[in-house]
């Protein structure tokens, strides 16, 4: 789980290869928590450490154009080991989802209404969508009005997470 903070509105445009079309998220400035796995070569490490990163990166995935430098003020990361895809990372974002003062962001398809979620595309079970939590099913970014911590996140959760980098 990946915490993000904005100080100034931003506006962030994901673009999809293949000329497929783009994205636009308008950003309001507060925390943001963004729910996601790291099964990948290099595992949770590496995954983190890419997107705590400072340094220019090659943007794959929607949070990498979040996490950027030039978009995020303010990063940290908190995690929870898995040796399996268990499904986790929908549960999580069901679960966030569901607290009071999370608001789930999705963003305007080029001109058109239609919206789209952020970060759940490659998502195939649409996140175990709770009954009565639609835009559950639709991302893994969540705008919160209040200061995610992992404690807080852990009791929500049922799970005790760790810090990256923490010893």
């Amino acid at each position: 789980m990946l915490h993000l903070s904005l100080r100034s509105r931003r506006v962030v445009v994901v673009r999809r290869p293949g000329g497929a079309r783009s994205t636009e998220y308008r950003l309001r400035p507060g925390d943001y928590l963004y729910v996601g796995s790291a099964f990948g070569p290099g595992g949770l490490a590496s995954r983190l450490g890419r997107h705590l990163s400072i340094r220019p990166k090659t943007r794959h995935w929607d949070i990498d154009f979040l996490a950027s430098p030039e978009v995020a003020d303010e990063r940290a990361a908190w995690f929870l080991p898995s040796a399996r895809k268990d499904g986790a990372e929908c549960r999580w974002a069901t679960a966030i989802s569901l607290v009071p003062g999370a608001t789930p962001v999705t963003g305007a398809v080029g001109r058109m209404s239609a919206r789209r979620g952020f970060g759940a595309g490659d998502c195939r079970r649409r996140c175990g969508c709770a009954a009565g939590v639609p835009d559950a099913c639709r991302t893994h970014l969540f705008r919160v009005d209040w200061k995610p911590t992992p404690r807080r996140l852990g009791e929500w959760l049922g799970a005790r997470l760790i810090a990256f980098g923490a010893r």
